[in-house]
């Protein structure tokens, strides 16, 4: 099998990098170059981690680079000619990358590829199997969780899922690094959008399971989150609509979603989390789609988990 970068990012959460180091030695010993990115964690684990596990390579950011800024770094240090983008709370449970490599050099039109995805704690229970397009004028899309087996096992979508999306190293030398603007939230799908329109196809291995500890309930959004995600909705939909569909998510956004939004949070006494959906309007009014600036509470980011 070609050389593949396994690379996770940790931030604060040493235990879960951890037990995903263990699964990753358990079912490949030391055959793959695995790459570990501390993003600013209020500890530095290297020494921990590099003790355990003196196999990988450890890379430690002063602060905290967002999702993307993370693997940015660990790209350049990759030297596999497949790149696998893991969340740290992931776990392997058997070898699903000898088949998605395989997969890849069969179909040369796929860009990207990801396993089914599963609840670590309901393995039965797909959490991924691939994504709907976003609606041109809501902005939203969801998760499909039925796998829907195709050619070869796979399945065609339109989004790939960054807690585990397997990419040659080929076609990120064609389409660039993650756009770090995003800092966290709609990074993939952005990168995605790039992939598919370079001319390359994103696939689901029916066949490959991989599994997730999030959680299945959804809790409140803190305001941070709820900030980042309208942030990101918008600066999605301003770089890939057409003006026509960007006037009607406009119109929709502002007509139908924000006030919604207010009312729910203020009738709930959630002030922070209206304040944060009106800073990520103000922040798409005043910013072009391809400013650096993270805005709200950005040094909060950096500390806190």
């Amino acid at each position: 099998m070609e050389s593949v970068s396994i690379i996770t990012l940790n931030y604060n959460t040493t235990h879960q990098t951890i037990a995903l180091l263990k699964s990753i030695e358990h079912v490949y010993g030391q055959a793959h170059q695995v790459i570990v990115v501390d993003n600013g964690s209020a500890e530095n684990p290297e020494e921990i981690l590099t003790q355990q596990f003196p196999w990988i390579d450890f890379i430690r950011s002063e602060r905290n680079l967002g999702f993307a800024g993370g693997n940015n770094l660990a790209m350049h240090a990759a030297r596999g000619e497949y790149l696998f983008f893991i969340n740290n709370d992931t776990e392997f449970d058997s070898d699903i990358l000898s088949r998605m490599v395989d997969l890849l050099n069969q179909f040369q039109c796929v860009g990207i590829i990801c396993p089914t995805i599963h609840y670590h704690d309901q393995p039965e229970k797909i959490q991924y199997a691939g994504f709907t397009a976003l609606d041109k004028i809501t902005g939203r899309n969801h998760c499909i969780t039925e796998a829907r087996s195709g050619p070869a096992g796979m399945s065609l979508t339109h989004y790939a899922h960054g807690a585990a999306m397997l990419v040659p190293r080929r076609v990120i030398d064609q389409i660039g690094l993650m756009p770090e603007n995003y800092f966290l939230y709609y990074e993939e799908l952005d990168w995605s959008e790039r992939i598919r329109r370079a001319g390359y196809q994103i696939a689901v291995d029916t066949q490959s399971k991989f599994y997730h500890k999030e959680s299945q309930s959804v809790g409140r959004l803190s305001d941070l989150k709820s900030y980042l995600l309208t942030r990101n909705r918008i600066l999605f939909m301003r770089k890939y609509s057409s003006r026509p569909h960007l006037i009607l998510f406009w119109i929709f956004f502002l007509g139908i979603a924000t006030p919604k939004h207010l009312f729910k949070n203020l009738i709930e006494f959630r002030v922070k989390n209206a304040w944060a959906f009106i800073q990520a309007l103000r922040w798409n009014f005043f910013n072009s789609v391809h400013s650096p600036t993270i805005g709200y509470k950005f040094n909060y980011l950096r500390h806190d988990s």
